[in-house]
């Protein structure tokens, strides 16, 4: 039995239940969406082990970028969607949306001025953030994480 309905009706606790046993939802070529799972997974630690490159650290210090969390969540997701060949549906994007205004999905995002420049959509459960989609509109954001 699915948990989302016709209707949008999302069962938040459902969702959350599954991203934190590491399953991710995902929409095929069909647009049908359904749960998935990677044996393979990047696990980037946030304490003192964290090490970012001194080229990143230069750019930083530039301050010609600026980072924000949730300061336009709906953009990061269109943005995330945005591909000739996306995972994320208008089905995914509502879950995206209702797990944001449940306080579960965040957007990470890099801003040059008033423009995005590039965006991480993720959902946080505890000390877990699943790191989903992201999406980048400047070459030059790119060039400075290498």
């Amino acid at each position: 039995m699915s948990k989302v309905d016709k209707k949008m009706k999302v069962d938040i606790s459902w969702v959350v239940e599954g991203y934190s046993k590491g399953y991710f939802l995902m929409s095929d070529d069909d647009g049908n969406l359904d749960w998935y799972s990677s044996r393979q997974r990047t696990l980037i630690p946030l304490d003192n082990r964290f090490r970012y490159p001194k080229s990143l650290q230069r750019v930083l210090n530039q301050e010609r970028f600026s980072v924000a969390i949730n300061r336009n969540f709906v953009a990061v997701c269109e943005g995330c969607a945005d591909r000739d060949t996306t995972w994320i549906s208008q089905e995914l994007k509502n879950i995206y949306l209702a797990l944001h205004q449940a306080g579960f999905a965040h957007s990470f995002e890099t801003w040059q001025g008033e423009e995005l420049a590039g965006g991480i959509l993720g959902i946080a459960i505890g000390g877990l953030l699943s790191a989903n989609q992201c999406f980048i509109a400047f070459l030059m954001v790119l060039k400075w994480l290498w």
